[in-house]
């Protein structure tokens, strides 16, 4: 099972259309596409929505939803050339062609900051360092700058509503005549009892990814996607390390965020590096799968929320916020019920058909409905209420109110263009960090993290208003 290079650039030839036309490949972190030259009738290629290639070195491609990002003409020596741009935002890569409708068995990944997420511990390498080189998967060849893979290590394996998950630690060691280095490479396998599309399992796939990337307070992308397809002889889980089956790479454009801090590995609430931890870690992964469904917005908002570090804007506050109402909340009741919001309703139709307005009774229906949904502020207030229950005030201050408040005030000037002058930065850092805060809290409220977990959140990356000065009244309304 090997990777595409991060750059690559080379021929190929379509096998979808009777064209056969020949193009040049291009396949980057920031691009993936086939540049097609017609030398013969000069009729630029339009593609269908899947497109099969076949590079120089023999591998299938499959651009999937390709569009087409213009095309030219130009005559040379009384002959007409066309060229013509086809752009795939996903691309799957193997020895043989993947049919879009295949369904999907396990696919494999690693992400940005895998490493410092699952934070393994000293006593793994000295588990391989005991034996030396290759003791657990037989004897290595010594050659000169070859990587030779060695073994994989089993971390854990949570069963999760029709999610398998394991975590292996594959380690590779680069063999030379001198001393030789060792890689370690924390590896995601997950296996769908649903077997998805290619179209819809990174979906599910990114549910795994982002509960380590946000317990370590990063944005991560995957990265090193394989996937197999279903067989009906298949069994149910498959055993990755000696399987037989054919894997073909899955890529597609990310966006990638360089954070190079590694000391945020000490701060990630679910860790891997003691017993204690590793136990509270899965049984958190197992209610973080069980929850997806209605959770999905919030996990996709947390990324996004990530992907901002480094910057203090409007933008970002937003985000805190879009990712703080996206969270579901089952603790809040709205200030009326059911029963009394109906009869207001009811009334306020009547009082409109009275005026001949009619036709708004749908619409007056419709607002008043939202009397029983509690605001903004009303939600903020009492999750931290929650969430100092919960965590305590160390955790949660008692500055943390007055931030939020104002941090709704902020943004709702924001949210309808009403801020004509520059808001100071030291106010919009401390409105987008308290939210950041309660959004991010909110998401392990109901997790079962170690008893230590609390203690490193003071250093997490997402809780940086405990370490920020605190905002007098004035600053704040500014």
């Amino acid at each position: 099972m090997t990777s595409t290079p991060t750059e690559f650039v080379g021929l190929c030839q379509e096998t979808k259309t009777d064209k056969r036309s020949i193009g040049i490949l291009t396949i980057s972190e920031k691009e993936q596409s086939v540049r097609f030259v017609d030398f013969a009738d000069g009729v630029p290629l339009f593609p269908p929505e899947n497109l099969d290639v076949v590079a120089e070195d023999g591998r299938y491609l499959t651009l999937l939803g390709c569009i087409n990002a213009g095309w030219e003409q130009k005559n040379r020596e009384g002959k007409r050339i066309s060229s013509s741009k086809v752009i795939a935002n996903k691309l799957v890569i193997g020895d043989s062609p993947w049919s879009p409708e295949s369904l999907i068995s396990t696919a494999l990944c690693t992400f940005d900051g895998a490493s410092e997420a699952m934070h393994f511990s000293a006593h793994l390498e000295h588990k391989y360092s005991e034996g030396g080189v290759g003791n657990d998967a037989g004897d290595a060849q010594k050659t000169e700058s070859t990587i030779v893979h060695l073994d994989r290590l089993k971390l854990f394996e949570v069963d999760s509503d029709g999610l398998t998950v394991k975590a292996y630690l594959t380690m590779h060691s680069r063999m030379s005549f001198s001393e030789p280095t060792r890689k370690f490479v924390p590896t995601l396998s997950v296996a769908f009892a649903g077997a998805p599309t290619v179209d819809t399992f990174l979906n599910e796939l990114l549910v795994v990814v982002w509960f380590f990337t946000l317990s370590l307070g990063r944005y991560g992308a995957p990265r090193d996607v394989h996937v197999t397809a279903k067989r009906n002889s298949e069994p149910e889980v498959i055993d990755e390390q000696n399987s037989p089956l054919v894997f073909h790479e899955v890529r597609q454009i990310w966006s990638r965020v360089d954070i190079h801090d590694l000391s945020r590995r000490y701060y990630a609430i679910c860790q891997l590096q003691e017993e204690n931890e590793l136990e509270a870690c899965k049984r958190c992964l197992e209610l973080w799968i069980k929850r997806r469904e209605d959770w999905s917005g919030a996990y996709s908002h947390s990324a996004a929320s990530l992907s901002m570090q480094g910057m203090i804007d409007k933008e970002r506050l937003l985000a805190a916020f879009a990712w703080f109402e996206s969270i579901p909340v089952s603790d809040v009741l709205g200030p009326l019920c059911d029963d009394v919001v109906a009869k207001i309703a009811d009334a306020a139709v009547e009082a409109a058909i009275a005026f001949d307005c009619n036709k708004s009774a749908p619409l007056i229906r419709s607002v008043v409905g939202n009397l029983k949904i509690a605001s903004t502020s009303d939600r903020i207030a009492a999750r931290i209420k929650i969430l100092r229950a919960r965590f305590g005030n160390e955790v949660v201050p008692e500055r943390l109110e007055t931030s939020c408040a104002a941090a709704v005030k902020l943004r709702g000037k924001l949210a309808h263009g009403r801020v004509n002058e520059d808001i100071p930065f030291s106010r919009m850092a401390d409105a987008t960090f308290a939210m950041e805060l309660v959004s991010f809290l909110s998401m392990y409220v109901d997790l079962p993290i170690s008893s230590s977990a609390p203690g490193r959140m003071r250093g997490h990356p997402c809780m940086v208003y405990l370490l920020s000065e605190p905002l007098s009244n004035d600053a704040r309304n500014r």
